[in-house]
Order: structure tokens, then C-alpha cells, then sequence
């Protein structure tokens, strides 16, 4: 689905009530919270441009990790988590850092703005690296201004 009316109609939501936003689970049921952010982020490059969107998973022997979407900006590709509450794993969005040398990276969720410092000990062979990146934690609301952010992050961390 592209749409999140659609989405809803079709999980059975036929009537919101305020009872219902306040309920923690609320976005999590039938993925809206993606659903939402997915939509807002296909459309967000203007009307000349053709919408698509990736995500990136590795499949492996311990186990799969997968983050929601990619987003370029500038020559840098962004990866993007989408948590449906205010608490959740990066596991996933680690490892991507780690895999592809991003040093910057968002996840959307139902906490207010912030910004902090990821680091994180790789090893390669007998050496150890330090894995440094910025995350960024918007609230679901702010998908609008996603890139205006994301390109002052880069800038920010290329001057």
C-alpha cells in the first residue's frame, strides 16, 4: 500500500477516537507508523522526480538485518529505523553503519528531537576500530523536514 488511508481501511480501521492515539500499540497495528513514514518519504523528493524507495537486508548464519529505508543526500546514503513506540533495537542500523562507512543515520520514533553519538567497537581481525556515527531521532510528526535536517547534519560534519 502507498496510502495510509487505504492501509487503514483495509486493517479495519474505521473510526479513530482520541483514546486510540493515546493506546502505545495504536501505530504499531498494521505497521502504520512505517506506513506513514514510507508515504511521506516516496514524495518527498517533488513532483519532477519518479518515487522509489529501498531498504537493505543481510541475511546471515547468526541472523537477518534489515533497516526500513535508504535515503541519498548528497553522495551519502542514509539509513532510516522506524519504531513504532519510544523505545527499540539498532542493531540492525549498526550494522548497516558498520558494513557501508555511513556516519550518519535517523531513526523516526515517538520521542522528541534529538541527536546523539553512536560508537561502537568493530573488530577486523586482530584489530579493533571505533565505529562513530551521528543518529538523528525525529518524532513521526517531523517526516516533513527530513531532508532540510539531514543535508545541515552532512554539512555540519564535512565543515
Amino acid at each position: 500500500m502507498i496510502d495510509c488511508g487505504m492501509l487503514s481501511t483495509l486493517s479495519g480501521i474505521t473510526q479513530l477516537r482520541e483514546q486510540d492515539y493515546k493506546r502505545s500499540d495504536f501505530l504499531s497495528k498494521g505497521n502504520l507508523a512505517e506506513q506513514f513514514i514510507h508515504q511521506h518519504l516516496l514524495y518527498s523528493m517533488g513532483s519532477n522526480v519518479r518515487p522509489e524507495s529501498f531498504y537493505w537486508l543481510r541475511e546471515g548464519k547468526q541472523g537477518n538485518a534489515e533497516v526500513d529505508f535508504l535515503l541519498q543526500i548528497n553522495m551519502q546514503i542514509i539509513p532510516i529505523e522506524v519504531k513504532a513506540g519510544s523505545a527499540g533495537s539498532l542493531k540492525s542500523l549498526v550494522q548497516f553503519l558498520r558494513s557501508k562507512g555511513s556516519t550518519v543515520a535517523l531513526r523516526f520514533d515517538m520521542n522528541p528531537p534529538s541527536s546523539q553519538t553512536i560508537r561502537h567497537t568493530v573488530e577486523q581481525g586482530f584489530e579493533k576500530m571505533q565505529l562513530v556515527a551521528t543518529l538523528l531521532s525525529l518524532p513521526l510528526y517531523a517526516v516533513e523536514e527530513t531532508r532540510r535536517l539531514l543535508e545541515t547534519q552532512i554539512r555540519l560534519e564535512t565543515s
